[in-house]
């Protein structure tokens, strides 16, 4: 069985429970209890599912396949579910689908079931290629990484732990099945703002940094905690710029946008945009006129309008295809639920 075959009936199982689903009460099942199942130097599919069978308050459910075993956790009070998914001649991938917040889970205060119980350490905190992935640790011995997904805007948490050499395919499936998003590998931009890279750091801290340079919140609003949106006086060293407009896209910076009411402020940064990113060319647009740049990722538009000043705009492209992925997905699969039919191991034929 597929590894990408079994997150898809992982997903196709458990997406209407998401909605449905009202927790109550402290959580039971944690992740320390997940990580505390890998033991040895190696994720081993036995070795795990016998851990879960032995966890308080978890049933193994049916399986259809010898490759995919599901434990249902705390139903009564929290309720997550374990998953456990092996391919023929690959180390198995443990996932935790749970309602709480994940971006609250200690992982690095966690134990695992090693002898020595030394704890994971964190691998990358920020992760600018997805805006499904929050953070991740590797996990001690194993070889393996323990990633979280989703949580809060999401309507689910996920914490995967999968081999340390596969975990980037491992990912983009869970990614694409579960949230509908296609993740940009090695998501880049030479585009700062504040000193700051547009892509590789989170938007908090972009404005942490507008904030040291005497930049002021003058506004903030937030839509469905997906997409929230900051207004900020200019900091020092944007001469001629009188607001800066930024838009967040869960953690990551989206959009980032300069007022400039002056023609002859404007014109002295189109001249160092096309220093830096090259040449442009003048196109007339109604009663405005545009400019267009890029660099990686991030796509730049100038734009003058005689009857409303001027604005540049550097546009996060990856974040905001993966939003307007994560919606269109999510509205699909509430129109037209399917069903699979049973697995077949490959490894019987």
């Amino acid at each position: 069985m597929k590894i990408l075959e079994g997150i898809s009936r992982l997903w196709k199982a458990a997406f209407f429970v998401a909605f449905i689903t009202v927790p109550s009460g402290a959580m039971a099942t944690g992740p320390c209890d997940i990580l505390k199942l890998i033991s040895g130097y190696r994720l081993d599919f036995q070795s795990i599912a016998t851990s879960a069978d032995r966890m308080a308050g978890c049933a193994r459910q049916p399986s259809e396949s010898a490759h995919f075993l599901s434990w249902r956790c705390d139903e009564e009070t929290d309720p997550s579910t374990i998953y456990l998914i092996s391919e023929e001649g690959a180390n198995p991938t443990l996932v935790w689908r749970t309602f709480d917040n994940a971006v609250q889970f200690p992982l690095t205060s966690c134990a695992t079931g090693d002898a020595y119980s030394r704890r994971p350490s964190i691998d990358r905190s920020f992760v600018p290629e997805s805006i499904a992935r929050r953070f991740s640790v590797r996990v001690p011995r194993a070889s393996a990484r323990a990633f979280v997904l989703g949580a809060e805007p999401f309507h689910v948490s996920l914490l995967v732990v999968t081999s340390s050499y596969s975990a980037e395919g491992t990912l983009q499936d869970i990614e694409r099945l579960v949230f509908g998003i296609e993740p940009e590998y090695l998501a880049n931009t030479e585009v700062e703002v504040s000193g700051v890279n547009l892509i590789s750091y989170p938007l908090n801290q972009i404005i942490e940094s507008l904030l040291s340079r005497n930049s002021i919140i003058l506004s903030s609003s937030n839509e469905g905690d997906f997409i929230s949106e900051y207004r900020m006086s200019p900091p020092i060293g944007l001469p001629g710029v009188s607001e800066l407009r930024l838009m967040g896209a869960v953690a990551h910076a989206m959009v980032v946008e300069y007022t400039i009411p002056n023609i002859s402020d404007y014109e002295r940064y189109i001249e160092l945009l096309d220093v830096d990113y090259g040449l442009s060319a003048r196109r007339t647009d109604g009663d405005c006129t545009t400019r267009v740049w890029s660099s990686g990722d991030v796509h730049i538009l100038g734009r003058y309008c005689s009857n409303a000043g001027s604005t540049i705009r550097f546009t996060n492209l990856p974040a905001l295809r993966q939003i307007g992925e994560y919606f269109d997905y999510i509205e699909e699969q509430s129109d037209s639920p399917s069903e699979q039919d049973p697995p077949i191991d490959r490894d019987n034929l």
